[in-house]
């Protein structure tokens, strides 16, 4: 920040002696108070940011609500579709599927009756 002063000073072209001297710039009380006022604005935020990176799980759990309602849906149509086709001898493979929807949509209810504990009212 200093700036840096040379003068010069000898007799001939080959000889010649420099010295270096430090001055420090001169700062004007507005400019102070600038940078101060930067630097508060700087530090509340860093405050602020920091308050809001607080985990919120309010929009994740909406977003469970939303694709688990989604998925029982479809979970209702696989097991609608599947009973049908297995009472027409499709096989245990389709059999299975109803089965397995309704197991699903069983996990689902728990994941989202675990996670309830995070819902902000």
């Amino acid at each position: 920040m200093g700036r840096k002063f040379a003068s010069a000073s000898g007799g001939s072209d080959d000889e010649v002696s420099v010295s270096v001297r430090d001055t420090y710039p001169v700062i004007s009380v507005d400019t102070i108070l600038k940078i101060v006022e930067e630097l508060e604005s700087a530090d509340s935020h860093t405050r602020t940011i920091s308050a809001q990176d607080e985990i919120s799980y309010q929009p994740m759990i909406s977003s469970l609500d939303i694709l688990s309602e989604k998925i029982n849906r479809k979970l209702d149509e696989l097991q609608k579709l599947a009973s049908s086709m297995a009472e027409c001898g499709a096989g245990a493979e389709v059999e299975r599927l109803v089965y397995a929807s309704e197991e699903m949509k069983g996990i689902i209810r728990d994941a989202t009756q675990a996670v309830e504990q995070y819902r902000e009212y």
